[in-house]
């Protein structure tokens, strides 16, 4: 297993290692996807149907599930 690191800067940025980049097909302006699993994420390049889900995502579920109450009630589901 290949371990890349790249430093963060003061404004949250960091450089995507050349490796990552050709291996993920990363072009300027590309969009990229964090999936969290657990205490890992996984970065790939997000693709046209993962943003369209994320923004449909966002604009109808966030005002309706937004207390603590929702959270327990829909838990074990």
């Amino acid at each position: 297993m290949e371990t890349l690191i790249t430093k963060l800067t003061s404004k949250g940025q960091t450089t995507i290692p050349q490796r990552v980049r050709l291996t993920l097909g990363l072009r300027t302006g590309d969009a990229l996807a964090f999936r969290f699993n657990g205490d890992r994420i996984e970065i790939a390049k997000a693709q046209p149907l993962d943003l369209t889900f994320a923004e449909s995502t966002a604009k109808t579920l966030a005002p309706e599930w937004m207390s603590e109450a929702d959270d327990d009630a829909f838990r074990d589901l």
